[in-house]
């Protein structure tokens, strides 16, 4: 009868403790099963991001918009932007075409703006030319990423009071603010109307078209012949009329006489 006793005890314990455990499990959640990594490699798998093209509008300082920027890709943005501008009785189209390497920042800005002709700022030298157009470009911030070192820019110009005719040589003066660039540009001229496409060694600075006027060269002065000095003629011996041959004829007798003479008595001592 013990031995029953202690076994009874026994699985009464037992069950006991699997009723416990049973309701102390219950209450935890299921704990995921790891999965072996293949490869030997860290956690998670890491997925790329993914680009979206997108397009923003291009503004000037003023909030004003002139253009756009088209991102193609991570490395590869487009730029165009255009503004329109007079001055007197001429009207200037400026346009502007790029590609950067990257995304400007948010706050970047483009500013065109067409000046007076005499607000060119040329070099030295170059003040008295014919100047046809003078540009202003500024942006903001400095260092655009351009992919070829510059953007391509276009002009139109109508109502011009200067003719310009086409395959004319004709120079774009940039002016960065400390140095000055000449490049020649090709002109496409029909009338009082005009179109210039060039790719500066810059993108922002003062541009001023122009043909430079050189100075006529001063005629050379007809060089005056040494003057050769006339050699002075010995004057003859002044004339010393009646008396001047008698007494030469005298003294010539004279002399003949006494010569003779001599000899006479030269002889006679012998």
């Amino acid at each position: 009868m013990r031995t029953v006793k202690i076994l009874a005890i026994l699985f009464a314990m037992i069950f006991f403790i699997s009723m416990v455990s049973n309701i102390a499990l219950a209450g935890f959640p299921p704990q995921p099963t790891n999965k072996p990594s293949s490869g030997g490699g860290g956690g998670g798998s890491y997925t790329p991001v993914q680009f979206e093209a997108y397009t923003t509008p291009l503004k000037s300082s003023d909030g004003t918009v002139i253009g756009r920027l088209e991102g193609q890709n991570f490395n590869s943005v487009m730029v165009w932007a255009e503004r329109n501008g007079t001055v007197g009785n001429t009207s200037y189209t400026l346009t502007v075409e790029g590609e950067l390497s990257s995304k400007p920042p948010e706050d970047c800005w483009l500013d065109i703006n067409f000046l007076e002709p005499n607000s060119s700022g040329l070099p030295p030298g170059m003040e008295n030319g014919a100047v046809f157009a003078v540009v202003k470009v500024t942006k903001n911030p400095d260092g655009w990423s351009w992919k070829g070192g510059s953007p391509k820019y276009t002009l139109r110009i109508s109502g011009l009071t200067q003719s310009m005719s086409t395959g004319d040589t004709y120079y774009i003066v940039r002016n960065d603010g400390s140095d000055y660039q000449m490049q020649k540009v090709n002109v496409d001229a029909s009338g009082s109307q005009a179109t210039i496409k060039f790719n500066p060694s810059g993108d922002a600075g003062v541009f001023t078209i122009m043909v430079p006027i050189v100075p006529a060269p001063a005629p050379t002065p007809t060089p005056t012949p040494t003057p050769i000095p006339t050699p002075t003629a010995t004057p003859l011996p002044t004339d010393g009329g009646m008396w001047g041959y008698p007494i030469f004829i005298a003294l010539f007798v004279v002399g003949v006489v006494t010569g003779a003479a001599s000899i006479f008595l030269v002889m006679r001592n012998r």
